[in-house]
């Protein structure tokens, strides 16, 4: 497996048509795309496009921007739901690179459930397509679809985890493009010590049950923070990436914990969500709130002195460098297999807001 850096994308010009479809183990969202030999690939060139599904967004190149390759590919991607805004960031990013790549994209929207996801990758794999990335929901059941496709000769990147315990790019991929999900947890642990260095009363907003990064997001940050015995974790609520169930636990917390110190929040949308709630209370004075993912009202949080901090990564980047990475495995560019790019993390707070605060990505 080679673990690379990635490298800038310039911004790239997209025309979308049809209905636009829809946000942690290393994610955050897993793209899978499985390859066997060029030539396999190559035999698939004839198969249908694969831009007739109801529930999907098709990219078609607009014939702008950098110079189109000779072939022409039909990609589809499998995300977990649009409902989620930093899917949608990924999203744009899959869009603008194929709008460049002359790639086809359908982007089917998974809706939080497993099961449909399970059934648009078979789709995609009965249909032919050239390429396929994942972004799962559930990284088990979620292997069975994706053997399948590998097995049918299908490229296949992921943008999350496919599989148990599976160590960066799922075995038979291309390759996978995110963020150490360890790397997130683990930053927002060792900021919550610098914050409470006489320790404190933490509570904890996690995310949707049953995706890997949840629990990582979760268990990473309980480890980290352990190190200083005196700070507590006194409530574990779930707000599953949604704004209205965070502010709703978040109510609930601040009722129960009248000596609250420290809110930690599993993703930017329930950090910000989390601020209302204590702004409402009226003890953000009192209260430090603390996120992921560096969303642009998380950034507009921190710039305005209420929310304390994020990390921050580009999603829209992951999703162009995901497409690059099939591109250039199909035309032969880049042939290794078990690729690994991993996005750069960045601590966002007062200190450096001013850098970031138009870098928010959803």
């Amino acid at each position: 497996m080679k673990v690379h850096h990635r490298t800038t994308i310039a911004p790239l010009h997209v025309t979308t048509e049809g209905q636009s479809a829809m946000h942690g183990r290393k994610s955050v969202v897993l793209v899978a795309a499985a390859v066997l030999a060029l030539t396999a690939c190559s035999s698939s060139k004839n198969s249908t496009p694969a831009d007739s599904s109801s529930d999907s967004g098709v990219s078609t190149p607009s014939g702008s921007g950098a110079a189109a390759p000779a072939k022409h590919y039909n990609f589809g991607a499998s995300v977990i739901g649009t409902a989620f805004p930093a899917v949608v960031s990924f999203d744009n990013g899959l869009k603008a690179a194929a709008a460049t790549q002359n790639v086809t994209l359908t982007i089917a929207d998974g809706g939080a459930k497993a099961d449909k996801q399970v059934n648009d990758l078979h789709d995609f794999t009965s249909r032919g397509v050239d390429a396929i990335i994942v972004n799962p929901l559930d990284s088990v059941s979620i292997e069975a679809p994706v053997k399948a496709a590998l097995a049918a000769g299908i490229p296949v990147a992921e943008f999350g985890q496919i599989g148990k315990g599976t160590d960066c790019a799922y075995p038979g991929t291309v390759g996978s493009v995110g963020y150490d999900e360890n790397g997130w947890a683990k930053k927002e642990g060792e900021e919550t010590m610098k914050l409470l260095p006489n320790g404190g009363n933490v509570a904890i907003l996690s995310g949707l049950a049953g995706l890997a990064s949840t629990k990582i997001r979760d268990d990473v940050y309980k480890q980290t923070i352990a190190a200083q015995s005196n700070i507590k974790v006194v409530a574990d609520q779930p707000g599953d990436f949604a704004a209205d169930k965070a502010r709703a636990a978040m109510e609930n917390i601040l009722q129960a914990h009248p000596d609250l110190d420290l809110v930690y929040a599993a993703d930017d949308t329930m950090a910000v969500a989390a601020v209302q709630a204590i702004k409402a209370a009226h003890r953000l004075d009192k209260i430090k709130v603390i996120g992921i993912g560096g969303s642009k009202a998380a950034m507009a949080s921190i710039k305005a002195g209420e929310m304390t901090a994020t990390v921050w990564s580009s999603l829209e980047v992951a999703g162009q460098d995901i497409i690059k990475m099939l591109v250039d495995h199909i035309n032969g560019t880049n042939t290794a297999m078990g690729q690994c790019i991993q996005l750069p993390q960045v601590l966002v707070d007062s200190s450096n807001i001013a850098e970031y605060a138009d870098k928010g990505q959803f």
